[in-house]
């Protein structure tokens, strides 16, 4: 017979269930009480409340969202022997092994070894499991269980690579989770195979050595296992794209650069032969791969710019061509300009521009002028 309930049932229940098994009606709690207890007396006299729990491994780990069993085994399976669980001081489930009966609260069930399983388990399930085994009221044995439940871990590992004091490759990989079993970290292809748990990291002073071999960072737990690499090499497939910006006070022009390069490359900007650094009308990002013209102007359009993107493998040029239809000073002058209509000169041609389209464009905020040009 199996019985489920989502709480424990009460002692007088208990033992009626077992009287009515042994074929007797008691009349209260009281008598049932005596009985019962009588019962128990012959049982620890003739020595069969002796029982024992057999135990593998006390230390248990899962992952979230699976369901966990807690293995036992017991002898001997006497009659009117009980195995209780408990998750601290709650009860997760009572089985009076022969007869069969059960007491389960929500989530939980006792297999017939008398193993608890604990349904989609989550991190909350973490702690202290204690299970006893009873005959007659008698505690024959009693184990606990650790249990700790984590979440997985990111998909894989994250690698990278630094240059310092640009001789030196200082390689690190890390794989980290909120309330994730700790892995370890192995790097493979370096000399002396580093390991770390999380974290780990390597400098390498010969260069050429690991010049376009694949570094492979492996980390596993008792439950993943994932991988990232690195190829060092210098610099290669960098381009340029542009992006302008308008305001009422100026044109902004912001050149950006992208690229393969382990490690990153160092982006040097110059216009002709002039190296610009953060100041003035230009501001190079931190990374160095942006490039920002505040108050552009025809003069800086006529300009060669170019990015020299560099790493202590080698250098990539690239240069960049401002031409169909970017900011000009024409552009900068319809910004400032008043409802007066203005006129100037560009390549020999002469170009109007009609007062109240400027006003429309200031108010609108738009940003291809071409449309405020007439050509004459």
């Amino acid at each position: 017979m199996y019985k489920s309930r989502h709480m424990d049932f009460g002692v007088c229940d208990f033992i009626f269930y077992i009287s009515r098994r042994a074929g007797m009606i008691l009349t209260g709690c009281m008598a049932a009480s005596t009985y019962m207890l009588l019962i128990f007396q012959i049982l620890l006299i003739s020595g069969v409340t002796k029982g024992q729990l057999i135990i593998i491994n006390t230390s248990v780990n899962a992952t979230k969202g699976n369901d966990v069993i807690l293995p036992v085994n017991f002898t001997p399976p006497a009659e009117y022997a009980v195995i209780e669980w408990k998750f601290g001081e709650i009860t997760a489930g009572l089985w009076l092994i022969n007869p069969s009966y059960k007491s389960l609260t929500y989530g939980y069930n006792i297999t017939n070894t008398g193993s608890l399983v604990i349904y989609n388990s989550g991190t909350n399930n973490t702690g202290k499991y204690t299970v006893t085994l009873s005959m007659a009221g008698h505690v024959s044995d009693v184990q606990v269980f650790t249990l700790k439940v984590y979440d997985l871990l990111p998909e894989k590992p994250t690698c990278q690579l630094d240059s310092i004091n640009n001789s030196i490759l200082h390689f690190s990989c890390v794989w980290t989770g909120n309330n994730t079993q700790r892995p370890n970290l192995t790097f493979s292809g370096l000399d002396g195979d580093m390991t770390g748990i999380s974290f780990v990291e390597q400098n390498v002073t010969n260069l050429d050595r690991v010049k376009g071999k694949k570094i492979i960072c492996v980390g596993e737990n008792d439950f993943q296992t994932g991988n990232c690499s690195i190829i060092p090499g210098s610099p290669s497939d960098f381009t340029y794209s542009k992006k302008v910006s308008y305001s009422p006070e100026m044109v902004t022009l912001v050149l950006h650069t992208t690229g393969n390069s382990s490690p990153p490359a160092k982006v040097q900007w110059f216009i002709g032969n002039k190296t610009l650094y953060s100041e003035g009308n230009y501001n190079i990002s931190a990374d160095t791969y942006q490039l920002t013209i505040l108050n552009f102007t025809l003069q800086d359009e006529q300009e060669s710019f170019i990015a020299n993107c560099t790493n202590l493998y080698g250098t990539q040029y690239v240069d960049i061509v401002l031409s169909n239809g970017y900011p000009s000073v024409h552009m900068r002058q319809v910004i400032h300009s008043t409802r007066t209509p203005i006129s100037t000169t560009e390549a020999g041609k002469t170009v109007v521009l009609v007062s109240h389209i400027v006003q429309n464009l200031r108010e609108e905020g738009q940003g291809d002028l071409s449309v405020g040009l007439q050509t004459t």
